[in-house]
């Protein structure tokens, strides 16, 4: 098993909307490729200079090429050459981890599933550093379908992690399992952890537009229940008491973050006839004009989960990456 002994220092995923210029470029690119620096300069609202500086440093990095192909002449001077994000250089692996089943995708760039995997074993029936082996064992296979190089892991699971890395998950037969520390050992790259909670509200904040940031509420209850506000800067977890009072805790969380958009998530959900209780009744209640969109399939959201915390460090800092 390799360790890599700087990876072990890195924070957990945070799902903040990017701030550096760097990270803050490559996000709109992303969204609205292709698309020139003046653009990046009136959206991200940051420099001439500093976009200039950021754009070398991606071009450098090989993380976004120019088309001059669909050069832009307007008026006199120097035409304007739109920027597009180039081949992926790596790839970013994401793992989803469940209680019967996990799944692993392997992501590019621009955030697509180059190769996924789901691999069909039951946590509380191993050990968590055997069943760990065995998730990164596949994890490995997956990066290397993909004939790119490995820039970082990110995983997700149920239950609860503290600032230390520590994971309390009763469906996995998880009591303060070291899963940052076992992570650390397992991969030769950095390693973020979060929760799926974390993880679903964080997919939901990669893919709004960047030019048009707005709050939601996302609620989980699968294995595991818990919910998640994103802001304008960030992804905040908010408390659930338990799943009897998820509904009253739901009305409770609109009524308090007047959210426009709240996204219910995970099997509960699988039944009509209760996510037209929980639509309904937070229609009625919420204190604004609120949309409200149901995501009830478990792998869906375990995809949505893997692609997020995979994609997290590229959204932050792109260039620590290349």
């Amino acid at each position: 098993m390799l360790m890599h002994t700087l990876a072990r220092s890195a924070p957990a995923p945070q799902f903040v909307r990017p701030t550096l210029p760097a990270a803050a470029c490559l996000h709109f690119i992303r969204h609205f490729q292709p698309i020139t620096r003046g653009d990046l300069i009136t959206y991200t609202g940051k420099s001439q200079p500093t976009i200039t500086r950021a754009i070398a440093a991606l071009l450098d990095a090989n993380l976004v090429r120019e088309r001059a192909d669909l050069a832009v002449v307007q008026g006199p001077g120097r035409p304007k050459i739109p920027l597009v994000l180039a081949p992926s250089p790596f790839v970013q692996v994401g793992i989803a981890i469940g209680t019967h089943a996990t799944y692993i995708g392997a992501y590019s760039l621009r955030g697509s599933a180059l190769k996924e995997q789901l691999v069909h074993i039951t946590a509380a029936k191993h050990t968590p550093e055997q069943f760990l082996h065995t998730i990164a064992e596949a994890a490995m296979h997956v990066a290397r379908e993909t004939k790119l190089p490995l820039a970082c892991v990110g995983i997700s699971t149920s239950g609860t992690i503290n600032r230390f890395g520590y994971v309390q998950a009763p469906n996995l037969g998880w009591r303060s399992v070291a899963l940052q520390d076992i992570a650390h050992q397992l991969f030769d790259v950095p390693v973020s952890i979060s929760t799926a909670i974390q993880a679903i509200a964080g997919a939901e904040l990669q893919s709004q537009q960047p030019d048009q940031p707005s709050n939601v509420v996302v609620l989980h209850s699968d294995d595991s229940i818990g919910a998640a506000l994103i802001d304008q800067k960030e992804v905040r977890s908010l408390e659930v008491a338990d799943r009897a009072s998820l509904l009253d805790a739901s009305i409770q969380l609109v009524k308090t973050h007047a959210p426009h958009t709240v996204v219910l998530a995970g099997d509960t959900f699988e039944s009509t006839t209760e996510a037209r209780r929980f639509h309904r009744t937070l229609l009625q209640e919420a204190p604004q004009e609120v949309s409200v969109r149901v995501f009830p399939a478990h792998l869906d959201n375990a995809r949505a989960a893997a692609r997020a915390v995979a994609m997290e460090r590229l959204m932050q800092d792109p260039l620590s990456l290349a």
